[in-house]
């Protein structure tokens, strides 16, 4: 058969592949209490002058509060280990 179709210049037809039927994830878990889930968080954006600045943000996961911000120019582990100490 594809000998035949090579000396015609056919195309051969590409069978289309089955999907494979996947489950749904379970939800997530929301916290019942005050500070049992952390959420770190690293952002970055650029300025007008073209400076790259970069914030670091903790936040619990019931209330959704913020609990520590840090903006800086260059933020690195040295600088933000302490801050995570201190929560």
């Amino acid at each position: 058969m594809y000998r035949i179709y090579r000396e015609l210049e056919l195309n051969l037809r590409i069978k289309p592949r089955s999907r494979i039927k996947r489950d749904k994830p379970d939800a997530l878990a929301v916290p019942a209490e005050i500070n049992q889930v952390w959420s770190m968080d690293f952002m970055s954006d650029s300025l007008k002058d073209g400076r790259s600045i970069r914030t670091f943000n903790v936040i619990d996961g019931c209330n959704r509060e913020s609990l520590a911000m840090d903006f800086g120019i260059c933020a690195l582990c040295p600088t933000l280990s302490p801050k995570c100490d201190s929560l």
